[in-house]
C-alpha cells in the first residue's frame, strides 16, 4: 500500500485523512487492488453498501462523489482504461484511444467483484477486475496504474487523492500520473 496525497488545490478539509492505495494481486487474468481510507469519515458524504449484489451494477458519474478508482495503461501504449468503484458497489468503465479521448464500456463483459469493510474510522474496498474484459494485451504486458481517489465532504466540496499530481489542477488522466508499474 502507499500514500495517496490531495492535490494541493483542495486542502481545506483533507488535514485529518489519510489514503493508502495498492495492488494485493496481479495475475495474467485479473488485477485486484485495495484502497485504505482513515479519519473522520462522519465528515464524507459516503455512499451506503448496496443490499443486494443485482444493485451493484455499472453507474455513470460516480467520480461526483466519493469514489476510488484507477487508471490502467499497457507499458508504451497510449490507450488506457478508466475504473471507478464506489463503496456502494457500484462501478464504472471507460476505454481511452489516447488522452481524454474515449467512453464508456457498458455492457462490461464481467463485472468487477467490489468487497467493502467500514468501522466507523476507516474505510477499505477492494476490487477485482478481469483484465481480459479491458484488453487482451493487459494479459501479458506490463501495466502502468494512476490509483486515485475522489472525496466528497459534507459541505459538498471534493478533494482529488493521487499517488502522484503532474498538474496545476487535478487531472487523473495526465499520463505522468501513470506512476505504478506492476
Amino acid at each position: 500500500m502507499q500514500p495517496l496525497v490531495v492535490h494541493p488545490s483542495c486542502t481545506t478539509h483533507t488535514a485529518n485523512f489519510a489514503l493508502e492505495a495498492g495492488v494485493t494481486g496481479h495475475s495474467d487474468d485479473a488485477l485486484t487492488l485495495r484502497y485504505r481510507l482513515s479519519g473522520p469519515l462522519e465528515r464524507l458524504v459516503i455512499p451506503a453498501s448496496v443490499s443486494a449484489p443485482a444493485q451493484a451494477n455499472f453507474t455513470t458519474n460516480l467520480w461526483e462523489h466519493t469514489c476510488f478508482e484507477c487508471f490502467v495503461r499497457g507499458d508504451g501504449a497510449d490507450s488506457y482504461h478508466e475504473l471507478n468503484f464506489s463503496p456502494c458497489g457500484a462501478w464504472a468503465a471507460f476505454a481511452f484511444a489516447g488522452y481524454r479521448d474515449g467512453a464508456a464500456m457498458n455492457p462490461w463483459p464481467a463485472a468487477p467483484t467490489i468487497e467493502r469493510s467500514d468501522d466507523g474510522r476507516t474505510l477499505e474496498l477492494s476490487a477485482t477486475v478481469a483484465l481480459a474484459s479491458m484488453s487482451d494485451r493487459y494479459a501479458k504486458a506490463g501495466l502502468s496504474l494512476a490509483l486515485t481517489t475522489v472525496l466528497e465532504h459534507d459541505d459538498g466540496s471534493l478533494s482529488y487523492w493521487a499517488l502522484e499530481h503532474p498538474s496545476d489542477a487535478p487531472d487523473f488522466h495526465h499520463r505522468d500520473g501513470f506512476t505504478l508499474c506492476v
